[in-house]
């Protein structure tokens, strides 16, 4: 088994178990569109839950990524070709300057923010988990302020 599966088997708590799926879900609602999401989603029918709950989509998705290599491969590449832009502009930062440049740029774009996260998130290290959350529960709190309309200043950093 590869060293970046590890970190999913390894035990660690329920709650950051979910904080990370939590993340991944914000970044693929930001990220894809419901039939995008629903053709990466395999075993979900357009019946089964999704049509009347469309944020079930989202986390089954998220949860079937983090569990399954090939889910994660597929949606990774996805999420990679999506985001490109961002992703080759903070590629090379540390993640205590993803957090930070999260922060700078709250005020800018939701995908932006949804990239800085994926750059966390497609690390796969354990150790990176309790930020993971952290992060993740600050841009989605960021991404709901744009989308509402509001002034969104250095949430995450």
């Amino acid at each position: 088994m590869s060293q970046a599966w590890r970190w999913k088997q390894e035990e660690s708590s329920t709650s950051a178990n979910l904080g990370v799926e939590s993340a991944l879900r914000t970044v693929l609602v930001v990220t894809l569109s419901y039939d995008e999401a629903e053709y990466l989603a395999v075993g979900i029918s357009d019946g089964d839950c999704c049509s009347l709950w469309p944020s079930s989509l989202y986390r089954f998705l998220a949860a079937q990524m983090l569990a399954c290599p090939l889910s994660w491969s597929r949606g990774a590449e996805k999420l990679d070709r999506r985001l490109e832009g961002w992703l080759q502009r903070y590629e090379q930062y540390t993640p205590a300057d993803i957090v930070e440049a999260a922060g700078l740029s709250a005020a800018d774009n939701a995908h932006e923010l949804a990239a800085l996260l994926w750059l966390l998130l497609r690390r796969r290290e354990h150790a990176l988990e309790p930020l993971l959350v952290r992060v993740g529960e600050e841009v989605e709190v960021a991404v709901c302020h744009l989308a509402a309309g509001f002034h969104v200043a250095a949430a995450v950093g």
